[in-house]
C-alpha cells in the first residue's frame, strides 16, 4: 500500500502564515478513504510564535482543535515591529580565525564571525548605532584594519560609532579613530600614540657562550629568518626590506587616523612625535572627544546621543533565517593559522597554533567533493612552516580551483609557506597590513659541539654512508654535506617559484623579480601582481557569494577544520596561562619541524601595539 501526504504553506506578510495538509492513509473495509485534513494559522513575533490547528478525521469522525506555541534561537519574521536599538561589543581576548576549544581551553571568539554579525547589524534597519568598549583585546594590525572597515559601514548607513576606552596606544587609536566619537576614562592614561618601532633579536652571542653553532643554508638575499642564529645585526637586506615595511605600515597608520580624524598626514606625525599623550591633552588635541568614566559614558549614550543598546550576543543569538525549501548554500571557509607542519597540527603549549598538512587536504578535499557547498575561501594566517606540508596544501587546493569557484583571503600574515598555498587561489585578497611574499627556503641545523666539550660529553659515532651524519647536531656540515643541502634547497625554491608563476600566470623570471625571500606588505602585494584585491574577509566573502550565485539570504558560513585540541594541550596551555611572560615566550624563535627540515618560513612577525 502507498501511503502519502501533501501540504502547503503560504507566508502572506511577514510574521502571518496559513497551512494545510492532507494524509491518505489507504482505505477502509467498506472502501472508504481512510485520510485526514489540517490547518491552521500561525502569528510570529521576533521571538516565537502562536497559532491553532483544526484536524478532521476519516469520514469526519472527530475533529480536533489545538493551540500551541513554538520558540527558537533564530529570530523569527515578525508582524510587530521591534524598537530600534544600537549594538554593543565589548572588544575584549583573543579573537581566533578558527575555534580550537577542548577539556581545558577558555572559549574563544572566531574573527570572521564578529565580523558578519557586524555587517549584519549595519544594515539592519532595527540597529541604529554602535557602541564599542575596548577592553586591549588579542587582534593584529590587518584585524584591525577590517574591523574598521566595517565600523565605517555603520557610518555609510548614518549610525553612529561610539567608543570607549580607559586608555588608548597605538593599534587601539588606529582602530578608535574609525569611531565618530571617542572616549577615554579621565584617569591620566591618556593616549600613548608613539609611532611604530621594530625590534629585531639576535642570539649569536647567547650560542656562542654555550658552545652552540648555528649552520643554516637559505634561497634568498632576503631570507632572513635564520639571521638572528648567525649574526649580531641584521643583513643590509635584512635592514632593508624591515624599513620598507615600517614605511608603508606607517603610511597606512597616519594615513587613517589622518582621514578619520579630519587632520592632514603631516598633523598626525607631529602628534606622534609628540607623543604620547594625557587625558586632557589627547582632548585639546582633538585625539579624542570628551573624557568620561563608564558609568557617566552608559548616561552620555543614553541622553547625549539617545542610543538604547543591547550587547552583540544577544543579537546574534536572534540571528534570523528566512523560510527557505531544502538546505541552505554553503561555503566553506579552510582556516591555516599558525605554523604549517607535516602530519597533524594542534595547539602549542603556550598558546600557540599550527595547521597540519593532513587535516586541512582533508578539509580542502571534503570542501571539493560536497555537492551543497558552492565555493571555497582559504582563509590565511600563517608565515609559514614545513615546504613539504606546503606543497601537499597547495597541490590539494589547485584540484579544488579546478572544480568550484575557490579564493583566498589573507590575514595578518600569508609569507612564506602561507603564500605557497595562496598561489592556486583564483583571486586572493590581501589586507592592506597583510604581511605576505617572503619566497624562499632555509635549512640548516644546530651544531652542539661547543656545548658537549663545555660540559663533559663526548661522542663515539659509528657510520655507513659518507653523508649519514648531514643531519647529526654534533658538527656542522662537511663541505660534501653542504653541497647536498645547498643543492635541494634551491630545488625547493625552484619549486616555489614555479607554483607561484602557476597560480598566478606570470613567468618564472617576473617571480624571481619579487622573490628573494623578501617581505611585502598586502599594499604593495597587489601592485606586483602576488595579489589581486586589497580587502578583508568580508570583501572576500561577497565576492565569492556572488562568483557562486548563493543565497546570501539563506547561506551557511562552514569553518573547517573544526580544531579540537587533544585535552593534554589543552592542561599545559592552561598552566602556561598562568606564566606571567608567557606572552614573551610566545615571541621566542621555535622550529616545531623535523632536522633538517626545507621550510618555508617567515623571518618574523610584527606586532602593533
Amino acid at each position: 500500500k502507498i501511503y502519502w501526504a501533501v501540504g502547503g504553506e503560504l507566508h502572506v506578510i511577514n510574521g502571518i502564515r496559513f497551512f494545510g495538509r492532507y494524509d491518505y492513509y489507504g482505505e477502509d473495509d467498506a472502501g472508504d478513504p481512510l485520510d485526514n485534513m489540517t490547518a491552521g494559522l500561525r502569528i510570529d513575533n521576533p521571538f516565537g510564535g502562536t497559532g491553532f490547528l483544526a484536524r478532521t478525521g476519516p469520514n469526519d469522525e472527530y475533529s480536533e482543535f489545538s493551540v500551541y506555541s513554538i520558540s527558537g534561537s533564530k529570530q523569527f519574521p515578525s508582524i510587530l515591529p521591534m524598537p530600534k536599538r544600537a549594538l554593543r561589543i565589548d572588544l575584549s581576548g583573543d579573537y581566533v580565525e578558527r575555534p580550537r576549544k577542548g577539556l581545558f581551553s577558555a572559549s574563544r571568539k572566531t574573527f570572521s564571525r564578529i565580523l558578519r554579525v557586524l555587517e549584519e547589524a549595519a544594515v539592519d534597519d532595527k540597529i541604529n548605532g554602535l557602541v564599542i568598549r575596548w577592553r586591549s583585546p588579542g587582534i593584529n594590525f590587518a584585524q584591525a584594519e577590517e574591523l574598521r572597515a566595517v565600523f565605517k559601514k555603520f557610518g555609510e548607513c548614518d549610525k553612529p560609532v561610539i567608543l570607549y576606552a580607559d586608555n588608548l596606544g597605538n593599534l587601539s587609536y588606529y582602530l578608535a579613530s574609525a569611531a565618530d566619537y571617542v572616549v577615554i576614562s579621565p584617569t591620566g592614561g591618556g593616549v600613548n600614540l608613539i609611532g611604530l618601532r621594530a625590534e629585531l633579536m639576535f642570539f649569536k652571542g647567547t650560542l656562542d657562550k654555550i658552545g652552540v653553532e648555528g649552520d643554516f643554508v637559505t634561497a634568498g638575499d632576503y631570507k632572513s629568518a635564520v639571521e638572528m642564529f648567525m649574526r649580531t645585526e641584521p643583513s643590509e637586506f635584512a635592514a632593508e626590506n624591515m624599513n620598507e615595511l615600517l614605511d608603508g605600515l606607517e603610511k597606512q597608520f597616519a594615513g587613517a587616523i589622518a582621514e578619520s580624524r579630519g587632520m592632514t598626514i603631516e598633523q598626525v606625525k607631529a602628534i606622534i612625535d609628540g607623543g604620547p599623550y594625557t587625558d586632557i591633552e589627547a582632548e585639546s588635541l582633538g585625539l579624542v572627544d570628551t573624557l568620561l568614566y563608564w558609568d557617566q559614558f552608559e548616561d552620555y549614550v543614553k541622553d547625549e546621543h539617545n542610543l538604547k543598546t543591547d550587547p552583540i550576543g544577544l543579537y546574534a543569538f536572534r540571528e534570523r533565517r528566512e523560510m527557505q525549501w531544502g538546505e541552505p548554500d554553503r561555503i566553506a571557509v579552510i582556516v591555516v593559522d599558525g605554523n604549517i607542519v607535516h602530519g597533524k597540527g594542534g595547539g602549542g603549549i603556550l598558546g600557540g597554533t599550527s595547521s597540519g598538512d593532513r587535516e586541512i587536504v582533508a578539509a580542502i578535499d571534503a570542501a571539493r567533493k560536497n555537492k551543497s557547498i558552492k565555493g571555497i575561501m582559504l582563509r590565511v594566517d600563517s608565515g609559514g612552516g614545513s615546504a613539504v606540508a606546503s606543497d601537499l596544501i597547495a597541490h590539494a587546493l589547485f584540484r579544488a580551483a579546478e572544480e568550484k569557484p575557490t579564493i583566498v583571503s589573507m590575514a595578518g600574515a600569508a609569507a612564506s609557506g602561507g603564500y605557497y598555498i595562496s598561489a592556486p587561489g583564483y583571486r586572493i585578497f590581501t589586507d592592506e597590513a597583510t604581511i605576505t611574499g617572503s619566497i624562499g627556503v632555509i635549512s640548516g641545523k644546530f651544531s652542539l659541539a661547543g656545548l658537549y666539550d663545555k660540559i663533559g660529553v663526548t661522542l663515539t659515532t659509528f657510520a655507513r654512508g659518507e653523508n649519514s651524519g648531514v643531519y647529526s647536531m654534533s658538527d656542522t656540515f662537511t663541505v660534501v654535506e653542504r653541497e647536498r643541502i645547498e643543492k635541494s634547497i634551491m630545488r625547493f625554491y625552484s619549486i616555489f617559484k614555479d607554483r607561484v608563476a602557476e597560480g598566478r600566470n606570470i613567468s618564472t623570471d617576473s617571480v624571481e623579480t619579487i622573490a628573494r625571500g623578501r617581505v611585502w606588505l598586502g599594499s604593495d602585494a597587489v601592485d606586483i601582481g602576488l595579489a589581486d584585491s586589497v580587502g578583508g574577509f568580508l570583501d572576500a566573502l561577497d565576492f565569492l557569494v556572488e562568483e557562486t550565485g548563493a543565497d546570501e539570504n539563506d547561506l551557511e558560513i562552514l569553518i573547517w577544520p573544526s580544531g579540537e585540541m587533544f585535552p593534554f594541550s589543552d592542561m599545559l596551555n592552561m598552566v602556561a596561562s598562568w606564566i606571567p611572560f608567557g606572552d614573551k615566550l610566545e615571541d621566542l624563535p621555535t622550529f616545531p619541524f623535523d632536522d633538517g627540515e626545507a621550510l618555508y618560513l617567515m623571518p618574523y612577525r610584527i606586532k602593533i601595539k
